[in-house]
Parts: structure tokens; C-alpha cells; sequence
């Protein structure tokens, strides 16, 4: 998954079928988007942060479609 030298693992490779479908069928062309042939994509994250500029809270998740939870979000931000 990803660069694995980068601390925090923001990105991820996808295998050769997502990157068919994202090159072809979106037009991304990937490997023009980047300064290296990596073909990576940020992991997609939501973060709350607190006033005192820590994270409350987050989802972090290489899969899409699994995304945050409102409620989730919701309650760390009522604890805030």
C-alpha cells in the first residue's frame, strides 16, 4: 500500500483494474498527474480538530467507500 517510507501512509497503489477504470473510463490519466509513474491516490480522511489545534478525532481509510460517519462526527464534536 502506498509509498512505504511515508510516515503516514497517504496514499495507496491501486491494482490494475481500479487504475484501467480511473485511466480510461474517468480520464484521469494518473500517470500524467503525477511527478513519478507511481500511479498512487491520497487515502481519502476526515479529520475534526479541537481548538487547541489537536485531532479530536478522524477516519482514515485507503477503501473509498467507507466513508466517515456523520454521527460520528457529530458526537466528537459535541465533546469538544
Amino acid at each position: 500500500m502506498g509509498n512505504k517510507n511515508h510516515k503516514h501512509q497517504s496514499q495507496f497503489q491501486p491494482d490494475s483494474m481500479q487504475r484501467i477504470i480511473y485511466n480510461t473510463a474517468l480520464g484521469a490519466n494518473l500517470k500524467e498527474a503525477h511527478s513519478d509513474d507511481s500511479q498512487q491516490l491520497p487515502i481519502p480522511a476526515t479529520f475534526v480538530i479541537g481548538r487547541d489545534g489537536k485531532i479530536a478525532w478522524r477516519h482514515f481509510d485507503p477503501d473509498y467507500r467507507k466513508r466517515s460517519a456523520v454521527k460520528d462526527i457529530v458526537e466528537t464534536l459535541e465533546k469538544l
